[in-house]
């Protein structure tokens, strides 16, 4: 019986949409946009190579190293305040369909938590829409592991490993939910039973689950 939920954070929970933040990154740089037509997605979020990434992610930079190192590719006149607009507008926030799937598992007695690569920046924003949607800490949610706080993120198997103890779930009673397959393998050798899905997806199988 599944007693315990791990979910990801963006891409399950939450809505995103990486081109609107590279869309605003660009219009931030010199030149024309065939001049800039090779940036991309890659460029930020490049699995294991990009390393400012990695580092912000993990928490061995904060904000002000990760846009320090943004800053040389904008025009001179770009601010740290538009740059930082620019790097969240990825985050969509939780529709309210899927809060309330939360706080059905809740009402069901079961424990739910947030496994989520995350930065400092993003994280401050997630918090910020958290207290304007109602999420609740503690009661929606029972706790969450961030990357950028535990300084390792998925898949790595430390992240993993931790969030296992801190939470003090049983992994064959824990169904772990997100949406990249290499990090749904990764919480699947922890013992995790294991599910990759996108946005509502997940909503279904758990209401099957509770029936």
């Amino acid at each position: 019986m599944i007693k315990n939920y791990f979910f990801d954070l963006g891409g399950v929970l939450m809505d995103l949409d990486v081109n609107r933040t590279l869309q605003a990154l660009v219009a931030l740089m010199p030149g024309t946009a065939s001049g800039i037509s090779s940036f991309s997605a890659n460029d930020l979020f490049g699995v294991g190579e990009n390393r400012l990434m990695a580092e912000y992610q993990d928490g061995t930079i904060g904000t002000d190293a990760f846009v320090a190192a943004l800053q040389p590719m904008c025009r001179p006149d770009v601010t740290r305040k538009q740059l930082l607009a620019a790097w969240d507008a990825m985050l969509l926030g939780v529709p309210v369909r899927r809060l309330e799937a939360l706080r059905q598992l809740r009402k069901q007695g079961k424990k739910v938590f947030l496994l989520s690569n995350n930065n400092e920046e993003h994280l401050r924003w997630t918090r910020e829409h958290f207290n304007q949607i109602g999420l609740r800490m503690g009661e929606d949610v029972c706790d969450a592991f961030f990357s950028n706080e535990m300084g390792a993120s998925k898949p790595s198997p430390r992240i993993f490993q931790e969030a296992i103890r801190r939470s003090g779930v049983n992994p064959a009673e824990t169904l772990y939910v997100d949406d990249m397959q290499v990090n749904v393998d990764a919480g699947a050798q922890y013992g995790l039973q294991a599910l990759c899905a996108k946005g509502d997806e997940w909503i279904e199988c758990v209401n099957a689950l509770l029936r």
